[in-house]
């Protein structure tokens, strides 16, 4: 199974898990996070934006 995870990590310790892609039938090449906290998740050939954390 292939999925996103976002990890809480303090003090080298991680704090919370977070599912946010659960059953890819693609793979994922990068994920980034703009300043806003919106992350980007890129396929092969495209890429996909969440909301950020903020609303």
């Amino acid at each position: 199974m292939r999925k996103l995870v976002r990890l809480s990590i303090e003090y080298e310790e991680v704090k919370e898990e977070e599912d946010l892609l659960e059953s890819l039938a693609e793979r994922i090449r990068d994920v980034r996070m703009d300043p806003d906290g919106a992350l980007w998740w890129f396929f092969k050939a495209k890429s996909s934006r969440a909301p950020s954390a903020q609303g």
